[in-house]
Formats: C-alpha cells, sequence, structure tokens
C-alpha cells in the first residue's frame, strides 16, 4: 500500500514544481519587505497585508510565506482578466477611456501605484463592472451568525447558517 499511496510528505519534495514557486513567491515577498513602512501608505498587497496584521491578532503570517494559499486567488483574478479582456474587445469606448485615465494618471513612464487607486474612478468602475458581469464565484461561501443577528428588520437566531446566492445579487434579473 505504501508505494501506491506514498506518504504526503514525498509528494512536495525538490523535484516538485510547488517548491520553486514557492521560492519564486519567498523572493517576490521578500523584495516587497524591503520598501515596508508601517507608518506609511501601502503601496502593494504585502504592504496592506503587514499592516493590517499589526492590528489584527487574528490574522497569521504564513500566507506571506507560502504561495499555496494564494492559488484560489490568483485563479480568481486570472479569470477576471479573461472575462476583463473579452468585454474589452467588445467595447472600444470603454477601451479608450479607460486608457486615457491611465495615461492621465499614471503616465507611460511607470507601473500604477496602490496610491494611484483613489485617482483612479473610472478603472475602478470598470474592474467591478467585469467582477459583477464574470460572476466567477456564483455561491458565495456559508456564514454563521454566533448570536442573535438583526438584519433588514428580521432577527437571526444563534448558530444561524446562511448561504447566499449571490448571482442574483450580481446581475439584478
Amino acid at each position: 500500500c505504501q508505494k501506491l499511496f506514498p506518504p504526503h510528505r514525498h509528494i512536495y519534495n525538490e523535484t516538485n514544481y510547488a517548491l520553486p514557486e514557492q521560492r519564486v513567491h519567498r523572493a517576490n515577498v521578500a523584495r516587497a519587505l524591503e520598501t515596508f513602512d508601517a507608518d506609511g501608505d501601502p503601496t502593494n498587497f504585502v504592504h496592506a497585508y503587514m499592516q493590517r496584521m499589526a492590528s489584527n491578532a487574528h490574522l497569521d503570517s504564513p500566507v506571506l510565506s507560502r504561495s499555496p494559499e494564494l492559488s484560489t486567488y490568483r485563479k480568481d483574478n486570472t479569470t477576471t482578466l479573461r472575462w476583463a479582456t473579452l468585454f474589452l474587445a467588445d467595447n472600444q469606448q470603454t477601451q479608450d477611456t479607460l486608457r486615457e485615465e491611465v495615461h492621465r494618471v499614471v503616465g507611460k513612464e511607470r507601473l500604477p501605484a496602490l496610491s494611484d487607486k483613489s485617482k483612479m474612478v473610472y478603472a475602478q468602475a470598470t474592474i467591478l463592472e467585469v467582477q459583477r458581469l464574470a460572476n466567477i464565484i456564483r455561491l458565495n461561501g456559508l456564514r454563521k451568525t454566533h448570536k442573535p443577528t438583526k438584519l433588514a428588520g428580521h432577527t437571526l437566531p444563534a448558530d444561524m447558517t446562511i448561504h447566499a446566492d449571490i448571482h442574483y445579487v450580481m446581475w439584478n434579473d
């Protein structure tokens, strides 16, 4: 049985694809941490995460050192970008307006920074609209009340499980 189903610790060894990916991820995080300023505005995800961790004892830091925890987010981002490409290919006016805003705020000589976000209202609206239309996560995760909770005039009892089908909220049809 050991030959058919080896212990899981042997599945991810030096020859496996996961470890090189983790090394790249750790190097990227380390590079981002070199410019981290706890009191400044975050300029990337790592900075924002580190600032949030400082104010919340319930957050755990391994997410910055291991990439498998982020694989779901990468897949969601990839799918969202594919949908964005499709939607933008079909709407030249949106492309032109988005390009004009990016060139006006960011310019052509540098990459966008997190500090640019508040100045790029059209880009934010475009991203939210792509996420709404693409609707890549039709069913939201289960939630549970920990105490009696009032919601829209209704009282939900403690330990009630709530499951939202966000498709109907996103499309409103």
